[in-house]
């Protein structure tokens, strides 16, 4: 923010001075013997002279002695003004107000605008998407701007941002818009769990005839079955198998597959969760002996991409590369790479020759 002041400067205006000897007018050259009028400390030998001598109004081009002020001018910015008319008509105009901006107030992000007082100034400034205040400083989430107290406020589980007020038993936090579009109940869930198998065998030709139970459940019943706090995704693929107790083999037919999901997702993050969850149970059908954290997430997150982009949602996708947890992000990184020169094919025959290799 830059300011500008004005300066009132006074001339000097001496009738009868006394006499010193003669000395040569400081405009035309004639020799003073008498009386002489001075300026800036420069003797002129008559009105006309002195008249000359003083600077231009850079607003009208009359001499400043013109002016309406008797004995004094303004000058700002390297110009001269006869008059506070003149000097205001000189001034940029307030962005704002539309009123001479002698402040000339500028902001850091565009300085070609002009503001007359911070009063004006202040109304142009972004302000915190919760208490409205305005902002010269702020934390940007999700393309959102918040103050530095709202953006500690909790945030919603589903978008994001600052300012979730309902806290769900569980302690997650969930906004007002995201809680009307929460899966939160297993016959719901149930529903849309179905509807992304479906999905996924039609628009990508991978399935398998599992028989998965899906299980709606909240973030205590999830950290129960998985050991940890914090999810890298939101739901668990679970495959298990009976055992013989002397010989440890497989009891055929004795496979479970379960699936599950947190509650009060929005519909987007719960097909996108679900389709990372149903593509473990594809990697463990088609591709057992592909084995790795880095290689089955991967592949479960590329799987999940694809289904994104055909439900319209790319934007979940933006976040899987940001992933804290590596096995992830790396993991999704080398599927895109080998996926870059063909695709889901490329994909599925390089973990066919992992399977192969790993027999």
């Amino acid at each position: 923010m830059r300011r500008t002041n004005y300066l009132i400067i006074a001339w000097l205006l001496m009738l009868a001075a006394p006499s010193a000897g003669e000395q040569p007018c400081a405009r035309c050259g004639k020799a003073i013997a008498g009386d002489y009028l001075e300026f800036e400390g420069r003797p002129y030998c008559s009105q006309k002279c002195f008249e000359s001598a003083l600077p231009k109004c850079g607003t009208c081009g009359r001499p400043v002695g013109e002016g309406v002020k008797r004995g004094e001018f303004i000058r700002a910015g390297g110009q001269a003004y006869c008059s506070e008319k003149c000097f205001e008509k000189s001034l940029p105009r307030c962005s704002v107000c539309g009123k001479p901006a002698r402040r000339q107030l500028k902001s850091s992000d565009d300085s070609t605008k002009v503001y007359c007082s911070n009063e004006c100034y202040q109304t142009t400034l972004p302000k915190c998407r919760i208490c409205n205040q305005a902002l010269t400083n702020w934390t940007e989430i999700g393309r959102q701007k918040f103050c530095s107290q709202c953006a500690k406020l909790p945030r919603c589980l589903n978008c994001g941002l600052p300012g979730a007020r309902e806290e769900l038993p569980d302690g997650r936090h969930i906004c007002g818009p995201c809680r009307t579009r929460a899966v939160a109940g297993q016959e719901e869930g149930q529903r849309l769990f179905d509807q992304v198998r479906r999905d996924m065998s039609a628009h990508l030709n991978l399935s398998t005839e599992h028989r998965i139970a899906f299980r709606l459940v909240d973030a205590a019943q999830l950290k129960a079955l998985t050991g940890v706090e914090v999810f890298a995704e939101q739901g668990l693929y679970s495959h298990r198998w009976k055992t013989f107790h002397q010989t440890r083999a497989k009891v055929a037919g004795s496979d479970t597959f379960v699936v599950y999901i947190l509650s009060h997702l929005d519909p987007d993050n719960f097909r996108s969760v679900a389709a990372h969850e149903i593509a473990h149970d594809l990697h463990g059908a088609l591709f057992p002996r592909a084995k790795g954290k880095e290689i089955e997430e991967g592949f479960a997150e590329y799987i999940s991409s694809l289904m994104n982009t055909d439900w319209g949602c790319d934007s979940i996708n933006q976040g899987k590369l940001n992933n804290q947890a590596q096995a992830y992000a790396q993991g999704y990184q080398r599927f895109l790479n080998i996926s870059g020169g063909g695709g889901l094919a490329a994909v599925l025959a390089y973990l066919e020759k992992l399977d192969l290799e790993g027999r």
